[in-house]
């Protein structure tokens, strides 16, 4: 553990793990694929389409109304 700033040996002054690269690797890959889903049209969590018995239903807004009895 470093005992002064000058024992540092980054930019943002802050400790580094040994796996500190490898998590870093694996957020930026995770971003990078993040990037790619929005880019193509993709949305996180957004419902994009709706059966019955096995019939897609057309969905013309993205709200879906069950009714039940």
């Amino acid at each position: 553990m470093p005992t002064k700033q000058s024992d540092l040996t980054n930019d943002d002054y802050t400790v580094k793990d040994q796996n500190y690269s490898t998590y870093k690797n694996k957020i930026d890959t995770i971003e990078g694929k993040v990037d790619n889903i929005i880019t193509a049209g993709g949305e996180p969590n957004v419902l994009e389409s709706v059966k019955v018995n096995n019939a897609a239903l057309t969905i013309t807004d993205k709200a879906v109304n069950l009714l039940v009895q």
